[in-house]
């Protein structure tokens, strides 16, 4: 039976649906080269974070290739070796508030995807006491821009992606 190693859906360039409907991104190719080099059958299922990050933590798939490490993950899930370092950002409106520090997002209305490393890291650090959670980064860009809450909080080059897919030039 093949290794099932999950990953997120819409997550470019690290994980997305090319246009043939397949997997693909660099998660999903550094997947398959180490399947490749180790001779070993994988089947790769991506999915909605919230969906695979669940489908592991229940056993129902054997890995995920892209999980961040935090302390709190690391009690539930082993990870390997970390392949590449991830920058996150704070996303807001050209017309929204300042916020430059950690400090400036305490009690402000913070956007992030559900299950992320960012709504772990809001819950964690008491930033707020229920962050805005949505399905995807897209879905949380789009909100932002719509003028709703105060910033969102993403990984860098995914925001950047969707802002630019997306058209929303309101978004720094």
């Amino acid at each position: 039976a093949p290794l099932i190693i999950g990953t997120e859906l819409e997550y470019p360039p690290f994980s997305f649906l090319d246009e043939r409907g397949e997997p693909a991104g660099y998660n999903v190719d550094l997947t398959r080269a180490v399947a490749e080099a180790l001779d070993l059958d994988v089947e790769i299922r991506i999915g909605p974070w919230s969906e695979i990050r669940s489908a592991l933590e229940a056993g129902e798939i054997d890995a995920i290739c892209g999980m961040f490490h935090s302390v709190e993950r690391s009690r539930r899930v082993d990870f390997s070796p970390p392949f590449a370092s991830i920058h996150h950002a704070i996303f807001v409106r050209r017309t929204g508030p300042v916020i430059r520090s950690t400090e400036d997002l305490r009690d402000r209305e913070i956007i992030v995807m559900r299950g992320d490393i960012m709504h772990d890291y809001v819950l964690e650090n008491g930033l707020v006491a229920e962050p805005v959670v949505v399905d995807n980064l897209r879905e949380a860009l789009r909100l932002l821009a719509s003028g709703e809450h105060d910033c969102a909080l993403a990984a860098k080059l995914p925001g950047l992606y969707w802002s630019r897919e997306l058209g929303l030039t309101n978004l720094v």
